[in-house]
């Protein structure tokens, strides 16, 4: 059982005897008390570390000669109007043009040493949707290291509960508290544990949009994504929930329902346990449900 479609297919490949490699994208924590969502007193909140432009930079700069060549020219492909395309593939795109023939093995150990390229990806996409959210008047709450280093426009509507990592515990009790929970992620063939985590809070869980998570959850029913490639549309999104609490209300209802019905971790091991008795294909199924 792997968490990335992309790792299953790694290990498919490498250890062809195994009879199944599955898929086993992530659950949520479920908190101990449901909270009404208009008596919630955190507007916007987003969980996750801060990493400044200039510092996720710095770690490309520091590579080694050929390999900070790469990604120098491939960052650019990642962030802005391209901040959707997956780095690893936009890698590939590159090596392809100039004339670089790589086996997958040796991509794969390729990936590990441009990893700053994963960083920088994931530093501009938290840097822009928070940027963009404080320089339109939205408030939004942070938590995690870093953020006490945050120089960017916008700082007047920043407030910061925590400028260190909290417990997972901590971390579900305020999302408790929040109308919205904002989520980015680079990771497009996974199930990020967030997304998951903040409809078992009965809030709005917010993510960027990618083709994977219409497997599990409709977009302005059980939660709402936005588009990477267009980050101003997110501000218009998110004030559209916090000025209308009817529909949002109906979204977090909804996504709270759909995250316990079928992708609480409790469930994920139900699921397992099922897959491993009745030999069946794996399948995300809430208990009593047939394909």
């Amino acid at each position: 059982l792997i968490s990335r479609d992309s790792h299953a297919v790694q290990v498919r490949r490498e250890y062809p005897k195994f009879d199944q490699v599955v898929t086993l994208y992530n659950g949520g924590f479920l908190g101990e008390q449901k909270t009404d969502w208009r008596k919630k007193d955190i507007d916007v909140f987003f969980p996750g570390t801060y990493m400044s432009l200039r510092q996720a930079e710095k770690e490309i700069w520091q590579m080694e000669g050929g390999f900070r060549e790469i990604a120098d020219r491939v960052k650019d492909r990642i962030v802005g109007s391209n901040l959707a395309s997956v780095w690893q593939e936009e890698l590939r795109g590159y090596l392809r043009e100039i004339n670089f023939s790589v086996s997958d093995g040796e991509f794969e150990t390729l990936e590990h040493v441009m990893g700053p390229l994963d960083n920088y990806q994931r530093a501009y996409m938290r840097v822009a949707i928070i940027e963009t959210l404080l320089q339109s008047g939205i408030k939004v709450t942070v938590v995690g290291a870093g953020w006490d280093q945050y120089e960017g426009k916008g700082r007047e509507n920043l407030t910061i509960l925590s400028d260190r990592g909290l417990d997972i515990t901590e971390v579900i009790a305020l999302m408790g508290r929040a109308k919205i929970v904002l989520n980015n992620t680079n990771i497009l063939d996974g199930l990020h544990e967030r997304i998951v985590t903040a409809m078992l809070a009965n809030a709005v869980s917010v993510t960027n949009e990618y083709d994977m998570m219409s497997n599990f959850f409709e977009s302005g029913k059980e939660l709402v994504t936005f588009p990477l490639n267009e980050i101003g549309k997110l501000p218009q999104i998110v004030a559209d929930l916090l000025a209308n609490p009817d529909k949002a209300e109906r979204i977090a209802e909804a996504g709270y329902k759909a995250a316990l019905r079928a992708h609480t971790w409790e469930r994920r091991g139900e699921q397992i346990i099922k897959w491993m008795q009745d030999g069946k294909p794996f399948t995300y199924e809430a208990e009593g449900e047939s394909a």
